[in-house]
This record gives C-alpha cells, structure tokens and sequence, in this order.
C-alpha cells in the first residue's frame, strides 16, 4: 500500500506529479513537502515517479521491493493532525496499536506482544532515523517532521534481526534542504488544542546544511470527569530536532540527528469505567477524583558516517543512543464507589517511575557487482540496554500491596548478511541469514504486601538464527511476482517478577518466540502509469507465542508470561490506487486475517483453543478520493481529500471476552494554497462520524476511551 508520491515543480506554478495513496495523496511543495533528488513524472504524460525506500538497508524503488509496505508520507500526519502512532492505525489495514499503560501493543497481521512495561519487548521493532527504540513506551513518543513512515508487514529476521517478527516500523525524519527555507504552522482545534510547528534549513556551504525543527502542543482534553471539575487526556507536549548533513569528502559523508521530546500529557493513563462495568457511565466518560500525572521525556541520537570505496562498495556506520524516562501516578480506584462497597480498592493508586537506556552500533558494508547482477549487504549489530523501575500500587485499605525496585538490563548482537542475484534479466534470487545472540539480568527488591520479601536477580542468555529466501520473477518492466519464505523471530525474555516464595526459583523468564512466513505478491504498475495494484498471500506458522496470562495461588494473582501455544495465521493486503485525472484520483486498500490459536490449555484449566489472537482485525480497509492542486483563481490552487477507514471487531485478550465492535471512521482536510505555496490556510476533521470506541478494556474497572470526532484549522508558511 503506498500512501503518497512526492511532489514536482511545474513551470512557475507547484503541480504534484501522478500522486497516488491509500493514505495521502496531493502532497504540495507548499504544506511543507520537501523536494527530494529522485527519478519525477513526466510533466507532459503524468507517468509515475519512483518512490525511493530504504527498507532493506539501501535506496531502492518501493515498487522493486519483494516485501508489503504500507508508506505513509509525512504531509498526510501534518495535514490530519496527527502526532503518535496509535491514531494512525486505523488507516492502516492489518495494523492495530494499543497503548496499554506506558507503552505500544503494535501487532500487524495479527501478529504482536502481551506484555509491557520493564524487560518487555515488542513484537514489531520500531526505528526512527535508523536507531532501533528498544522500549515499547518510546514507540508512544510524538512524532514531528516526519518524512514517511514505512511499515514493512510480515517477519523481518535477516536485516533487523531480533523482535521483528510482526514487522517493522521505520521513522524517517526530514532531512536538510539544499536551499535556505522555512516551514511554519499553527492549528486551533476541537478541546482547546493548541499546536504549532516550526523547521528551518540552512545551508552552510554547497556540501552540507542544518535542519532545526520543533512542536509545541496543548489541548484541554476530551476525556469528561463524571466527578466534576477539569477534562481528561489533556497533551501537554514539545519537541526539538536538530538535523546536519555534511559531505566531509568526495567518498565520505556524515548525518547526525539528535532529538528531544518531552510529553506531560494525560492521554497514556487516564483510565476509565469500561462498558462492561455496572458504574460504567457513558462513553468518553470516567470518575477519576485523584490527580493525574504523565511525564515522559525521550532523548534520541543517530550518527551515520557513509564511505565509498573502490569497486563498488560502500562502509557504512551508524551509532545511536537513546534514553527514555517516565513517570506516572494515576488512579485505580475509577468507579469512586464509597469504603463500604469497595473495600479494596478504595483510594487505590499506581505509581511507577522507570527509565530506559541504549545504546546501539550497526556496521554495514554494501556490494554491487561491476555488471550490476548481484549486489549485497553484510553486517554486524551491537545493543546494550540498562532499565530501572519503581512501582507502587497502594490503597487507603491497604497501603503499599506492591512496592518493588526493579531493574533490566541486557545486551546482543547480531552478524548477518542478505545477497540478490540475478538469474537472469527476468529473475532474481534474494537470500538472507542472520545470526543472533543475547544475554539478559534482571533484579527486583520487594518491600509491599504482595511482593517477595527481598532481593532476587536472575540472568539468561539467548541465541537464534532467522533468514529468509525468495526469488523475484520480473514479468516486465510494469510487474513483479515474487515468492518468499523468512523466518523471524522475537527474542526470549527475562521481566523482574518473582512467581514464587523461593528466590531459587527465579524469576520470570521465557524463551523466543518463531514465526515462519511465506508470501506470494504481486507489485504493477497499471497500463499508461496511471496508477498501481499491489496483491500479497502469506501463511504464518507461528509457535512458541509468548502469552501473559494470570496464575491464581492460595495467596496471590500472578501475572507472568509463557510460551504456552502456537498459532496459524493466513490473510491477504490489496492496494490499488490511480488517478482518473490529472487532478481527481481515487484509492483503496484492504487487508483480511484470519488468525487462529492452535491447542491453548492454559494453567489453570481455562480452553483457549481456537480463539481468535488478540488486536487481530478479520477485515480492515481504507478507501479516499483526492483532488490534486486545482486552480480555482489566480495563485489560489485547492486539494482536498476524504477517507473512510473500517476495521472489524477485536479481542483484546486471548480468552476472547473482551472486544472492540467493528469501528468506522471518516477523515477530510481541504487545503487552499496562495502565493505559489508560500501560505496556506487548512480544515482537516478526523472521526468526523464520531464513533465511539475503545482502545483497551480489561472488563471491570479500566478502560480507554478513543478520541471522538476532531476538527483542526490551521495556517501556514512555505518560505
């Protein structure tokens, strides 16, 4: 699925090129879209531009890539107002995004994590500017300046190695203009929001240049208190990046990227009655009579130094760094019942402040063959990981249930390499194989009810080897057919949670978790390059699954995590997406899953067999119409879009009792450009049906409410 060509400069006039999306489309020189060196349409014929990925470690056309990816153009978050991840789920087919407490539940194609919070990892490995953001939290940071967005749908073990197993997410910011320029924004919206961004490009000298961007945002919240008195899930957040390019020879270029982002909003923790519960009160409705408080700060660093060398090869570096640390403290005890009818839960409280530190080196050396019939990379990947933790659950009735200092740290690295070979003109054989190895330590000190009453550590150590083969059959120069066969894998785990009264038992652990996929696609570009269909089959075999699962003993509740089952899983993605006309065009992209458990007898005598995986949608689609940079007076030019987005119901747990109904959502902007795009003036509306829905609900006293309908204005610069 492709969501939105680049834009070309006609003639003294800004006209996009052949855009085409499922998600964004007519993305204008004058909302911001940063001109990029890569092959353009054709002015005259409107035949279609490349798009330039870089999902497998190199520059190459979207359309030649043997993978689904679902692209999302950075102009399409800024035109609907979108700042984190979670939202945009629902515009992208087979993707669904929980934020459950601190942090990203990301599945794709049904595939995804069960556990959070510290020493837990995520099934999809999110990138930004190339650094893997090993924390789930991270993957809630706001996002600011993007230049897309790739998600690369199905296991991918031999470039990205560990905990790629649903896919990967890749985070591309915007890089500096060759050209002295300045981008600006502010939006007013629904609940008081409050949003303005700023970048600037500053050329230093005819090789290099500065980018320096920033965010700032605040809204009143749209989350009613049935208590009284302020709103819910007020943002509260800012951001800065600064961005260099320097070419320090004719072989050797550095980029640096380093980002600070900070985000008091409410929206993480604010928790509320579900539907399910008897004082469950309205949607977008809680009773929450104690303070809320969400911090979080995330600090992110990429160095990447590129050499070229003789007979076609090229080094390449990237060093990253990444901190992250959060703090909250919210209520518990939502229905607000009196003493005598909520005797444990009366004043409850969780508290948990916890930090996440990395650091990472890749090395990567990049081959093509002087005939250009084989090219390569081969690689070598280093991580270490420090994480610490202070959680407190406590009540009026019973103050301190848990009181623990936890820590996680760990390190890996990984050796890999990935070959495409042509056959012949037509065929080509890509092959890959990574091998990985891990160690874990984890301790936890407990001082609560609830907890052991001391000190336990624990260490583990992992390896795997994943790859992937496949052979891509090049029909013509408008069609690629490939089929392939990977293997990904997400890697076992060690959480600071003690399962017993014996230290000597340990504590929580489990091992990797295997997926096997095999895919057939097909990637064409339609007669007369106006437009694409893309199609793709897999089958999953997917074992070892890691399952959080509670555990009932004669004094307690635990929860701990078990490779307890396997799973099969078999879908398809379609995309098509054209235009009719130089400026209307139309696209739409559908996803269907079917997603089984197979035998799932779980600890305490409960069935799951057969049940359907959680955030595992059957079907899902996203269809718009666009009109494309049409003049309506002298230097006024309009484009505007509208999208429905559906997805059907999901689980969110695996014994099924719990779902989200299946949800529809409308979106629109329309935006008017003056002046050859140095000013613009935008409406965009997001749920503008107002559905009422869920993200999280465990059934009984937490839930999370989904934003209801949103209208944004918003005024810009392109100068």
């Amino acid at each position: 699925m492709t969501y939105g060509l680049r834009t070309c400069r006609a003639a003294a006039t800004l006209r996009p090129c052949l855009s085409f999306a499922v998600v964004a489309v007519a993305l204008l020189q004058g909302s911001g879209a940063q001109a990029q060196e890569e092959p353009r349409a054709d002015e005259a014929t409107g035949a279609i531009e490349e798009i330039i990925v870089t999902a497998r470690k190199r520059e190459e056309n979207v359309q030649e890539v043997p993978i689904t990816i679902d692209l999302v153009d950075g102009d399409y978050l800024d035109r609907q107002s979108i700042t984190t991840l979670d939202y945009l789920q629902f515009m992208m087919p087979g993707v669904s995004i929980e934020p459950f407490e601190n942090a990203a539940r990301i599945s794709i194609r049904g595939v995804g994590s069960a556990s959070s919070g510290l020493g837990a990892e995520d099934s999809a490995a999110v990138h930004q500017d190339g650094v893997y953001l090993g924390f789930p939290g991270q993957a809630l940071g706001r996002m600011f300046d993007v230049e897309r967005l790739e998600v690369l749908k199905g296991p991918q073990g031999t470039l990205y190695g560990r905990n790629a197993t649903a896919g990967v997410v890749n985070i591309i910011s915007r890089r500096p203009g060759d050209e002295p320029g300045f981008q600006g924004d502010v939006s007013l919206g629904s609940f008081g929001m409050r949003r303005s961004n700023l970048a600037a490009d500053l050329p230093v000298s005819e090789n290099s240049g500065i980018r320096i961007a920033a965010t700032l945002g605040r809204s009143d919240g749209h989350l009613e208190n049935g208590f009284g008195g302020s709103n819910l899930n007020t943002e509260d957040f800012w951001g800065i990046r600064g961005l260099v390019d320097v070419d320090l020879s004719d072989r050797l270029s550095m980029q640096l990227t380093a980002q600070v982002a900070r985000d008091d909003s409410q929206a993480p923790n604010a928790l509320a009655v579900p539907q399910e519960s008897p004082n469950y009160l309205g949607y977008n409705v809680a009773r929450i009579d104690d303070p809320v408080i969400s911090e979080q700060e995330d600090t992110t660093v990429a160095l990447r130094f590129d050499l070229d060398l003789d007979n076609n090869v090229s080094l390449r570096s990237l060093t990253g760094y990444a901190d992250h640390a959060a703090l909250n403290d919210f209520d518990c005890d939502p229905a607000g019942l009196p003493l005598e009818e909520n005797v444990f839960f009366f004043g409850c409280r969780i508290f948990f402040d916890e930090e996440h530190e990395q650091f990472s080196q890749e090395l990567q050396a990049i081959w093509t063959s002087p005939d250009g019939d084989t090219d390569a990379v081969f690689g070598f990947y280093y991580l270490t990981t420090d994480g610490g933790e202070r959680r407190v659950i406590d009540s009026v009735t019973f103050p301190r249930l848990i009181d623990s200092t936890d820590t996680a740290d760990g390190s890996a690295y990984g050796i890999f390499g990935e070959v495409n070979r042509y056959l012949r003109d037509d065929l080509r054989l890509n092959f890959g194989l990574r091998y990985n190895a891990e160690s874990r330590e984890a301790t936890t000190l407990g001082a609560g009810l609830f907890d052991f009453p001391g000190f336990i550590d624990d260490e583990a150590d992992y390896d795997s080897i994943s790859g992937r083969v496949g052979l891509d059959y090049f029909v013509n120069d408008d069609t690629l057919l490939y089929l392939s066969a990977s293997r990904g894998f997400k890697a076992g785990g060690l959480l600071p949670v003690a399962l017993t009264g014996d230290p000597g038992d340990g504590l929580d652990s489990f091992d990797e978790e295997t997926l096997w996929a095999y895919e057939l696609g097909l990637k064409r570009e339609l007669p007369g390059d106006h437009g694409i269909l893309n199609l793709s089959g897999y089958v999953y075999d997917y074992s070892d699954i890691q399952i959080e699962a509670a555990r009932f003993t004669e004094t307690e509740v635990i929860f701990d995590v078990n490779n307890a089952t396997s799973a099969s899983i078999w879908g398809f993605d379609a995309t098509y997406a054209g235009n009719l006309t130089e400026v209307f065009g139309v696209d739409l992209s559908v996803s269907y899953i079917n997603a089984e458990f197979g035998d799932f007898q779980t600890a305490d005598g409960s069935d799951f067999t057969g049940n359907r995986l959680p955030r595992a949608p059957e079907w899902s689609f996203t269809g718009g119409v666009n009109f494309f940079d049409f003049s309506i007076a002298d230097g006024v030019r309009l484009s505007a879009r509208a999208e429905y987005s559906y997805r059907s119901g999901i689980y969110f747990a695996a014994d099924n009792n719990l779902d989200q109904d299946s949800v529809g959502f409308l979106n629109a902007n329309v935006q008017l450009d003056f002046a050859d795009g140095r000013y613009f003036v935008r409406i965009s509306g997001r749920n503008l049906n107002d559905v009422e829905y869920f993200l999280f609900s465990n059934g009984s006293t937490l839930a999370k409410h989904g934003r209801p309908r949103e209208v944004f204005g918003t005024f810009g610069l392109n100068l």
